[in-house]
């Protein structure tokens, strides 16, 4: 099992049905960073993207952010 490989410790260079590898690209914009992190888990047949979809278009954005308001 994988999780979370790093540049500094080195992608194995075949994943195996079971791995679960964290894919936590940087976003920056200005001065502030954003984290997004998908976890994917291997599978016999290709992949499985285990968390939740983040969403994209502008619309379920804002309903995103609208159901955080007070």
């Amino acid at each position: 099992m994988q999780l979370g490989v790093d540049m500094a410790e080195g992608a194995p260079k075949v994943f195996s049905e079971g791995n679960v590898v964290c894919y936590e690209p940087v976003l920056v914009a200005g001065n502030q960073a954003y984290f997004v992190e998908d976890t994917i888990l291997i599978t016999r047949d290709g992949h499985e993207i285990l968390n939740p979809a983040l969403p994209y278009a502008p619309g379920d954005i804002e309903r995103g952010m609208a159901k955080g308001r007070p």
